[in-house]
């Protein structure tokens, strides 16, 4: 996928909820929460950084399915496919490949997958991964995220099997494994029911859900649309919870003095020592390391010009609590 068409890719799945979507808002996801998955489609705050995994995940799908092909026999036709729900258009999914058990002709051209699913000769589905777990990892299944987000795609698409080629990368050693996932009509309408209520309680009236401690969604009110000088009158709720965050700030400003005290009494116990054993066991170690870094205040005072070229500038909101004070008249 090209730059532009990545960036087109990300504001047309802003319009619905995708198969990638699925596990953030079910509060199953390390990358998104559905406070940060709402919050995108809302206001297109998601973190649409592309890292060097991702990239090589992209980079790497033509490679995995054609791997997939030579493991299994099986063809793969319609990458990249968008497929939306014929009666709920807000349902989307994109797709790695359909499956089949032979091409299309002669000349091994693939059978094109265009549109929704049809009860074609498509096997299934194909679903490309790139994960650094070890295959032992998933010897107990396919992690449940990933099962949510296949599940969607068959709610989507009609299909009764996703094949999921997964290319595990753990310790340097590639090793490209095949998993398959049948359809699941229990699973299936409990997902679509959770992404229905989230697209019409939340996206569409633009309500957030409740938040939570998820990274994602401190990324999200960090980066909340700001309206300059705009006052807005809080609830008792709000009050309250301000209350208990800066009681949570004593407490905790508390409890870091009382490690910094615990910590260094066993400092000053080991002295020049680099290691303390207890009964023969080692249980603590005070060895020497060293960090290297770039002296920003040299580097600017000695290279100015050099050092405004490489400087950038991330912009987000910063939550300060204030001592009760009067609203300034307008």
């Amino acid at each position: 996928m090209s730059d532009v068409g990545r960036t087109l890719w990300l504001a047309e799945r802003r319009n619905g909820v995708g198969a990638s979507d699925v596990a953030g808002i079910l509060g199953l996801s390390p990358w998104s929460s559905p406070y940060s998955v709402w919050a995108d489609k809302v206001f297109g705050l998601g973190d649409d950084r592309d890292t060097a995994a991702m990239s090589f995940g992209r980079r790497a799908e033509p490679m995995i399915a054609a791997w997939f092909h030579e493991l299994t026999g099986l063809y793969v036709a319609g990458e990249q496919t968008r497929v939306h729900d014929v009666e709920h258009p807000w349902r989307f999914c994109t797709l790695d490949g359909k499956v089949y058990e032979t091409p299309d002709n002669e000349d091994g051209e693939f059978l094109a997958a265009v549109g929704a699913f049809v009860e074609d000769d498509a096997l299934g589905l194909l679903q490309i991964k790139t994960t650094s777990a070890t295959p032992k990892e998933w010897e107990d299944g396919i992690p449940v995220m990933y099962q949510c987000q296949e599940q969607y795609e068959m709610a989507v698409t009609g299909a009764k099997r996703v094949y999921l080629a997964v290319l595990h990368l753990a310790f340097g050693r590639p090793d490209l494994k095949v998993y398959e996932l049948a359809r699941d009509q229990t699973d299936i309408d409990l997902i679509v029911k959770a992404v229905d209520t989230f697209w019409h309680d939340h996206v569409i009236p633009g309500v957030p859900p409740e938040t939570d401690a998820h990274q994602a969604t401190t990324y999200a009110t960090k980066h909340l649309p700001a309206s300059v000088g705009d006052m807005t009158e809080v609830s008792d709720e709000v009050k309250r919870t301000l209350l208990d965050i800066a009681d949570l700030k004593e407490s905790r400003k508390g409890i870091d003095e009382l490690l910094d005290q615990l910590e260094n009494r066993v400092r000053s116990a080991l002295g020049d020592c680099t290691e303390g054993y207890h009964g023969g066991h080692l249980v603590v170690s005070h060895r020497e390391q060293s960090k290297r870094y770039i002296d920003e205040t040299a580097f600017r005072g000695s290279m100015p010009a050099t050092a405004a070229k490489f400087t950038a500038e991330t912009r987000y909101r910063v939550l300060r609590q204030h001592k009760p004070k009067k609203r300034k008249k307008q």
